[in-house]
Order: C-alpha cells, then structure tokens, then sequence
C-alpha cells in the first residue's frame, strides 16, 4: 500500500510525511475492539500544504491534528461509557517505511494509541 492510490484521488505516501503529498487516507480507532463496541473509522484529504483534514462527518467527535516536522498525529474522540461520553486522547506516529504489527496482517504506515482507565486501544491511519 506504500504509495499506492486507493481511489478517490492522487497516490498518499505516508512515509514521506515531511514532503507534501496528497491523497486520501482513513483513521481507524481500536480496530482489534479492545476498548469499544466497534471501531471508529473516519475517512480524511491529505493536501500538499501537509495539513490533513477529516472528510467526513465525525458523529463520534472525531479531531485529527498533525505535525509534518516529527510525524506525529493526535487527537480526541468521543468514547461511550454507560449513558455517557468520555472525550478520550490518542497519539501516533507515521513511520519513516512500513511495518508489519503483530496482529496485523498488511504493513502498517502509522499507528498510535489511546488508555482509558482501565484498558488501552490501537490506532491506524493508512492511505
């Protein structure tokens, strides 16, 4: 997937993050369901002036920043607990080449992750 165009627009390579690139990408909070009933996914543009914007409407409260000098991505998200939500933070990092993560089974661009208090969750962003 390193470089490759998923539809929709120009080809998104992750691991040149401190080039301007452009292309879409999605952000998927705890894919693997450790923390909650289901996975949280959001859809985003990445414009050559390297600042990534989410797409879609974020019913989850959704907020997705990024610092081109380091590689590091964070944000918030709205995380259900009882009758409540609780604004949860997360943190990543775009990798300088693909990896491959136990429990994954395609090479990871970038990935992060959020605590609560009582457990923890992954997240992902891919082009």
């Amino acid at each position: 997937m390193h470089g490759q165009d998923r539809g929709g627009g120009g080809a998104l390579d992750l691991g040149a993050h401190r080039h301007a690139t452009t292309g879409n990408f999605t952000l998927t909070i705890d894919p693997g369901l450790a923390v909650l009933p289901n996975a949280l996914t959001q859809n985003g543009t990445w414009p050559k002036t390297n600042a990534p914007v989410l797409t879609m409407s974020a019913p989850a409260g959704v907020i997705f920043s990024f610092t081109p000098t380091t590689g590091v991505f964070k944000g918030t998200f709205l995380r259900p607990v009882g009758l409540t939500k609780v604004s949860t933070a997360y943190e990543g990092v775009i990798f300088g080449s693909p990896l491959t993560l136990t429990g994954e089974s395609a090479p990871v661009h970038a990935a992060g992750f959020f605590t609560t208090p009582t457990a923890s969750g992954t997240v992902l962003l891919e082009p």
